[in-house]
């Protein structure tokens, strides 16, 4: 089962010889007092192995919760969805911020950043354009990386080699690739490539990857692991 799965991943991550202990990670956008993100705006990880194809609506959480909107069929991260969508988006101030130290090891830019649901199709659709995301990857010391998906084209500030910092800005939230509405796509992925839900839950694992998962706003917290 996909819940399995992950929960080994992850206590692989936590205790193989030189891999070190868990990375903690903060909220990985600048909310700047719960203006940009909502806990409602948030969809996870899916541990129901199953594939139902359709709209994609089943699937089961973190914390035990089925369906969408708290996850949907297949998805390998977190969706943090921007509030006002793409008014908001254009006035480029929602900043997508690296979750941890490391290092940027692969850049995208430079694709349609206006993908959007269609009623008519009732799926995606990036008006013609190739559906190709902007997004940045950082490694982590552990050997965890984080993947930054569907940034705004253009917006992305760092490259490739580049060492980051916790909570140094990457790029802006965007709508591209196979997006239906402005939001960040945040991914974990163990050094072996599987995916990790950074949340603790009955379907994930005991420890939270978050610094504080229940901070302020009811999202996780906005501080770096050793910050305030």
């Amino acid at each position: 089962m996909r819940r399995s799965i992950i929960v080994a991943w992850g206590l692989l991550v936590l205790l193989a010889p030189g891999v070190g202990r868990a990375q903690l990670f903060r909220l990985p956008i600048d909310n700047e007092g719960g203006r940009y993100i909502a806990p409602r705006m948030v969809l996870g990880v899916d541990h129901d192995p199953a594939y139902y194809g359709g709209l994609g609506i089943r699937c089961i959480a973190y914390d035990g919760e089925e369906n969408f909107p708290n996850c949907y069929d297949g998805h390998r991260g977190t969706d943090f969805i921007l509030r006002g969508g793409f008014t908001v988006m254009d006035m480029e101030v929602a900043w997508v911020v690296a979750a941890a130290d490391g290092i940027v090891v692969a850049i995208e830019d430079g694709n349609y950043d206006r993908c959007h649901a269609s009623i008519k199709t009732m799926d995606v659709t990036c008006d013609g354009h190739e559906m190709v995301a902007n997004y940045v990857l950082i490694e982590h010391a552990n050997g965890v990386r984080t993947l930054y998906k569907h940034l705004k084209a253009g917006s992305i500030v760092v490259s490739a080699g580049q060492t980051v910092s916790c909570g140094e800005s990457l790029g802006l939230v965007g709508s591209s690739g196979e997006s239906a509405t402005p939001h960040l796509h945040f991914e974990v992925l163990d050094p072996w490539g599987g995916v990790l839900d950074p949340f603790a839950g009955v379907m994930s694992q005991p420890e939270s990857y978050w610094v504080r998962q229940d901070g302020p706003h009811g999202l996780p917290a906005e501080r770096c692991e050793l910050g305030d």
